[in-house]
């Protein structure tokens, strides 16, 4: 059975995101990280505040267990974007021409790498035939630092490459793939002639001396040996990610000059280094721009020496990061996801009571405890609730898990004391377990001077995949 869940709660946290959002939208670009244990509703949350808002395109990447593939979460986000190849360096392209042209196509400066057989009046009747093309790109323009792009245009054997501003467009004949580090580049350029320009383009009278500077620029674009068709770092592994990392933060800003762009990016306490250094990079870089970087992750995965907490707080202290900590619902919130679910379920004598202590405020638990009930007519745990909590176990350490173990024979409220001795664990030793497994894991909290586990669903999962033999052994001692 499949159950209609309603969203609730989460007023104070939806409130946060949706600023978030709002700001890119002004051109306030941030990065915005969701905390919360599995099942809590990290994603549920970004999901529903960007599906509310027209505009931003959203961009979504996940991270993997034991995946040692580099920029995995951003190769699947990008993707997306049409820019997965942003991700893999390559040669630059080599740029053949490079032409400045008016809004009506009139060519105002040049520069040839070599003769290519463009006929300046002959380009630029194919402007004029492509013309919707053009005032599509002119359409995307917003201010005088931004700029709509043209690709898909062939000329021979060369790519077309248009960068747009309402006045002046910049034409550039590449061989090669294309780079979003040229685009970046003659995109500068185009900016800076429109507002050299803009002001004297409409009583131009044709004079071309007025172009000299433009001619010069573009000459020393072409001749700055950046884009000849040569890998000068070929043997430099470090340039070669500097360079990547460049592409990628080009590559979002042109696209969010079309659309606020939201890169999505779950489960982060799963990233590898490269992904979290280009999350690092990017947020350092979008302050004025139409982009938010949102990042998940469950924090009970994510110790104080784990490469992203190391991130967080290099971040943290340069001001470029903000944390969402998403906690369980409340009893009042849980009642009525309890409440709604039950009465879709056709449940409608359920005590609630029950399903509260048994799920604790998690929501994923909530729901799957009634689409189990509801469908096998058993209060049993459901094995989706038991894989989460057995997963979270499977990442103890030996000692650590068997403490466990043996306090859920116990029940859901302990002794330390009594468990450490039976383990014959050192007194100090015991100490800092205790607050390993309440601080970092989150699956015991103090109660008095007794532990508990943090909800009565952990310890029934926990007592359940004992061995029979082995909860024997236990109730023996």
């Amino acid at each position: 059975m499949s159950l209609t869940i309603p969203f609730v709660g989460r007023k104070a946290e939806m409130e946060v995101l949706e600023g978030a959002v709002s700001n890119i939208i002004n051109r306030r670009g941030q990065t915005v990280f969701i905390s919360g244990e599995a099942g809590i509703g990290k994603t549920t949350l970004v999901e529903k505040v960007v599906s509310a808002f027209e505009g931003p395109k959203m961009a979504k990447g996940w991270c993997l267990p034991g995946s040692s593939a580099p920029l995995l979460p951003f190769q699947e986000a990008l993707t997306h974007l049409e820019m997965a190849d942003s991700l893999k360096w390559s040669a630059p392209p080599k740029l053949e021409s490079v032409f400045l042209v008016t809004k009506d196509g009139v060519p105002v400066a040049r520069h040839e790498r070599e003769e290519t057989g463009l006929d300046p009046d002959i380009f630029s009747s194919m402007l004029s035939a492509v013309s919707s093309f053009v005032d599509d790109s002119m359409a995307l323009y917003e201010g005088a630092n931004a700029g709509g792009s043209l690709s898909g245009l062939e000329y021979g054997s060369c790519k077309v490459v248009i960068e747009s501003a309402p006045n002046l467009s910049i034409v550039a004949l590449c061989r090669g793939r294309e780079d979003e580090l040229m685009r970046g580049d003659l995109r500068m350029l185009l900016n800076g002639f429109e507002d050299e320009y803009s002001s004297n383009i409409e009583d131009w009278d044709g004079d071309l001396s007025l172009f000299e500077p433009a001619q010069k620029a573009v000459m020393e674009l072409m001749e700055s040996g950046r884009y000849d068709g040569v890998d000068h770092i070929q043997a430099d592994p470090a340039m070669k990610r500097a360079k990547v990392f460049e592409s990628v933060l080009e590559g979002l800003k042109r696209r969010s000059l079309q659309h606020p762009v939201v890169i999505f990016l779950d489960d982060l306490q799963w990233a590898d280094e490269s992904s979290l250094s280009l999350i690092h990079y990017i947020s350092r870089n979008i302050q004025d721009s139409r982009i938010l970087v949102l990042g998940t992750f469950r924090p009970e995965e994510a110790d104080e020496t784990s490469q992203l907490r190391n991130i967080m707080k290099l971040m943290n202290r340069e001001g470029i990061l903000r944390e969402i900590r998403l906690p369980r619902l409340d009893r009042e919130s849980s009642e009525e996801l309890i409440h709604a679910l039950s009465t879709d379920s056709g449940m409608t004598e359920i005590n609630i009571e029950p399903v509260f202590q048994k799920t604790g405020g998690n929501p994923f638990f909530i729901v799957e405890t009634l689409n189990y009930m509801a469908e096998f007519h058993t209060s049993e745990l459901p094995p989706k609730i038991m894989d989460v909590v057995m997963r979270k176990m499977d990442g103890l350490e030996p000692l650590d898990r068997e403490f466990i173990e043996v306090a859920s024979v116990y029940g859901y409220e302990f002794d330390p004391k009594i468990v450490s001795d039976i383990l014959e664990i050192r007194r100090i030793e015991a100490i800092r377990m205790q607050r390993r497994l309440q601080e970092s894991k989150g699956i015991l909290v103090a109660f008095n001077d007794k532990l508990s586990f943090d909800h009565r669903g952990y310890r029934e999962a926990v007592y359940s995949a004992l061995p029979e033999s082995t909860r024997k052994d236990y109730h023996l001692i």
